[in-house]
């Protein structure tokens, strides 16, 4: 309120993103801006990284997948094949029933407005440790359904906002049976196509990952591509700065440009809701904030992470492609879209992780922990087989979890030492010991 919407300039994007590739050797980053029309790509890599990098460059794009599953449904909407308000039981094959809470079914829309009820992951998503470098890769249509079946609901849908992968995984399922198809086919013939998405893929394979640029791990470990099979519709598409250039151009330009109506329907807010205190509208995935007007989403693999954010009223956009599992990235796609409001992030030399009193790891259960650790001066919470989140205090030794309904608090012995921490989510409390 009152801060004149600026965009950073060339020279300041430029230090930015030199200043992440010097604090992570192994970085390769791909950016592009627009600003009133006007675009510019930037391609910075760290000094361990030998790759060149250029517009053709592929990485995942992890969760920013999300949006062009809303996009889908908008499209479908729109051509009159589904409803928003169709109870998901319309599109689920025999045997497979959906639950209800109270008699209020799960709908599309609340699939896609993060409101289902369902939680974050599947139940019986393999999140052991073995499993932990490629979490989804053997998880089957099946599987997702015997995890529907099984499932009671704790909450009316629509009543609470909740990030679901789970909800989005099944949302593309939903949308191929209408149609009679796979995800990643019908999404490349609905969406990518007609935009001219030509280099991006919604099913990795050993051929198309030839142009894959090595991936990293939020400490610098080499890390695996993620690979989802056909559940792709909540994070397998790897993409470049060409085609996500197109995408984001193709967003700011909505109503008008091909899928211009289906952009427009998927950005437009349904659903209001408070994140850690901060008041976002969501629409079809989209996240758009109450207070900037800025729309975005971001997106993050076991070694990539990618980010996505415009303003139209402004006319800026900015796309950020990293094979750096870390999301400070975000931090740094807000302060190129809004330099005067949002900071540029103070990054720690090869990305080593700062002292902590927090830091170490929590076991839930024999197979389920958590990791606390501390980066560029921002605490993070991970848990098995999940991407790092950002833990923002509440006071005391209490933390909310960035982007969940959940909070942490620590345990400290006599002398103050961490002992511990008990997450609450969900109306539960579950305690984890920290090891020694």
């Amino acid at each position: 309120m009152g801060v004149a919407l600026v965009f950073a300039p060339a020279g300041e994007i430029k230090s930015t993103l030199a200043a992440y590739a010097a604090a992570h050797p192994h970085a390769a980053i791909a950016a592009a801006t627009i600003e009133n029309g006007s675009q510019a790509a930037y391609f910075v890599r760290g000094s361990s990284m030998t790759q060149g990098i250029d517009d053709r460059t592929r990485f995942q794009i992890g969760s920013i997948t999300k949006t062009f599953t809303g996009t889908l449904l908008a499209q479908m909407v729109l051509a009159g094949e589904v409803k928003l308000d169709d109870p998901i039981q319309m599109y689920l094959p025999a045997g497979v029933t959906a639950p209800a809470y109270r008699g209020t079914p799960i709908t599309l829309l609340s699939l896609a407005e993060q409101n289902s009820g369902l939680p974050r992951l599947q139940p019986n998503l393999d999140v052991s440790p073995e499993r932990l470098s490629n979490p989804y890769a053997p998880y089957t249509t099946a599987m997702l359904y015997d995890a529907l079946n099984h499932l009671t609901l704790t909450r009316k849908p629509g009543a609470q906002y909740e990030y679901s992968n789970f909800g989005v995984t099944l949302l593309g399922q939903l949308l191929a049976n209408a149609a009679h198809s796979t995800y990643a086919d019908l999404l490349e013939e609905r969406v990518l196509r007609p935009l001219g998405m030509n280099d991006t893929v919604v099913v990795g394979s050993a051929s198309s990952r030839v142009n894959l640029v090595p991936g990293f791990a939020v400490d610098d470990s080499p890390a695996v591509p993620w690979d989802f099979g056909t559940l792709g519709a909540a994070g397998s598409i790897e993409s470049d700065l060409h085609d996500m250039t197109i995408y984001l151009r193709a967003n700011m330009a909505a109503p008008d440009g091909v899928l211009g109506k289906a952009m427009e329907l998927a950005q437009g807010p349904h659903w209001t809701y408070a994140d850690n205190g901060m008041s976002n509208k969501i629409g079809l995935l989209w996240v758009t904030s109450s207070i900037s007007g800025d729309t975005w989403h971001n997106g993050e693999t076991g070694g990539y992470h990618a980010d996505i954010s415009f303003n139209k009223n402004a006319g800026f956009g900015v796309v950020l492609l990293t094979n750096t599992a870390n999301m400070i990235v975000d931090q740094i796609a807000a302060h190129i879209l809004a330099p005067a409001r949002v900071p540029a992030p103070t990054l720690v030399a090869n990305g080593e992780r700062e002292p902590s009193p927090y830091s170490g790891v929590y076991s839930l259960t024999p197979t389920f922990s958590v990791t606390i650790f501390k980066s560029n001066g921002q605490l993070y919470a991970q848990a098995t087989g999940q991407e790092a989140l950002e833990l923002v205090s509440r006071g005391g030794q209490t933390f909310a979890v960035k982007g969940v309904e959940a909070t942490v608090t620590f345990d400290a012995d006599s002398t103050g030492k961490i002992t511990g921490l008990t997450l609450h989510q969900n109306g539960r409390d579950m305690h984890a010991a920290k090891s020694p």
